[in-house]
């Protein structure tokens, strides 16, 4: 094989395929060491699975998926955590908001409210499925320079979720 190879693409082709083989070789090698450091993570016995959400409208449909999955590897969440929520205050100062003087701002306050209930929605439907429900507040400025301090400051308010939730 190598022999027609060569006689049909010259020596260069071999050499060329010969480095890309390396290189998939490389990579393959690192997925496998990857592969093996999460396989360590997930049988340490202190390790905690949170089932990450998002407030939208499919997401208790794909929180009962991915338990489902979970479930047929034998693992289940410890939480789930409902990311980029609004403040519980918010909600009943939006319902308070009068829209009739607000011509310009009507939308936003509609887009809001709209928010805030089917943050509640996800929250009430998400609690029945078999673990506690934490919420982590929305976040601006994750695409600057500061994302680092801003994600240690996120980290620092699930783990004090978690702790007050566990309670």
């Amino acid at each position: 094989v190598m022999r027609g190879l060569s006689h049909v693409g010259g020596a260069p082709l071999l050499a060329e395929l010969g480095e890309l083989s390396s290189f998939a070789l490389a990579a393959f090698d690192r997925v496998l060491a990857r592969l093996e450091r999460a396989e360590g993570w997930v049988n340490d016995p202190s390790t905690e699975v949170l089932l990450v959400t998002a407030v939208r409208e499919d997401a208790v449909l794909q929180n009962r998926a991915l338990l489902a999955a979970l479930a047929s590897a034998g693992l289940a969440p410890a939480a789930f955590v409902v990311n980029r929520t609004l403040p519980n205050a918010l909600e009943g100062e939006l319902a308070r908001v009068d829209l009739d003087p607000l011509s310009d701002a009507r939308a936003i306050v509609r887009y809001a409210r709209a928010y805030a209930e089917l943050q509640a929605r996800v929250i009430r439907e998400s609690s029945p499925l078999g673990a506690r429900v934490v919420r982590v507040s929305s976040a601006t400025g994750l695409e600057t320079a500061d994302r680092l301090e801003l994600l240690g400051a996120l980290g620092d308010e699930l783990a004090r979720a978690l702790t007050s939730s566990a309670a």
